[in-house]
C-alpha cells in the first residue's frame, strides 16, 4: 500500500493513547468533585478536561475514517489488479488471439 501522508502511521495510536490519558484524569476529576462539589477550581478543571476529552474524541474519529477510507481504496485497487489479471488469464489464445 502507498504511503498516505494524511495519516501518519502513529497517529491513531497517539490519539487513543492521549483519549485514554484525559479520560482517566477526567474520571478522577468527577470522584473529587462528587466529594468537594463546591470547589470552583475542581469544576473549571473539571470542564477544561471534558473539553479535551471531546477533542480527542472528535480527532480519533476524524484519524479513524480517514484510515478506514484509505484502507478500502487500497483494498478496492488491489481487487482491481487481481481481476485484471484474471481477465488477462482468460484471454484466448491460439487463431483468434491478436498478432503479437
Amino acid at each position: 500500500m502507498a504511503k498516505d501522508s494524511t495519516v501518519p502511521d502513529n497517529e491513531i495510536l497517539a490519539l487513543a493513547t492521549l483519549l485514554k490519558e484525559a479520560l482517566c484524569i477526567e474520571h478522577d476529576l468527577t470522584g473529587r468533585l462528587s466529594k468537594r462539589p463546591a470547589k470552583k477550581s475542581l469544576l473549571k478543571l473539571h470542564e477544561e478536561y471534558q473539553q479535551v476529552v471531546e477533542q480527542l474524541t472528535w480527532e480519533l474519529e476524524r484519524a479513524l475514517a480517514r484510515y478506514l477510507t484509505r484502507s478500502k481504496a487500497a483494498a478496492e485497487r488491489a481487487a482491481m489488479r487481481r481481476s485484471g489479471r484474471a481477465s488477462v488469464a482468460l484471454r484466448p489464445t491460439g487463431r483468434g488471439a491478436a498478432a503479437r
